[in-house]
């Protein structure tokens, strides 16, 4: 991540698993709530910030969900300000 390099995050669900799948919706939905909060933390610094939103055709049947979060290019030490906390799942 220091390197710019991009970040995709993937539920899958296999097996019996499949009889969990709103944890892993409750998971994506925290997630995405934490996307939003540094969006508008960068909005609020005059930063160009989107969350961006799949049409969620795999696993959630149709469910958009937002997966991820796209910055303007921004120096090392500004985008750890911002991102720095979120917890890697």
């Amino acid at each position: 991540l220091e390197d710019g390099c991009k970040v995709k995050i993937t539920v899958r669900f296999r097996g019996r698993e499949l009889s969990y799948a709103k944890l892993g919706e409750n998971l994506l939905n925290k997630f995405a709530e934490e996307l939003s909060d540094i969006a508008n933390k960068a909005a609020e610094r005059g930063i160009l910030a989107a969350v961006i939103t799949d049409a969620g055709m795999t696993e959630f049947h149709g469910v958009p969900t937002k997966t991820c979060l796209a910055l303007e290019p921004l120096p090392v030490e500004i985008a750890d300000e911002l991102t720095g906390t979120l917890p890697l799942y």
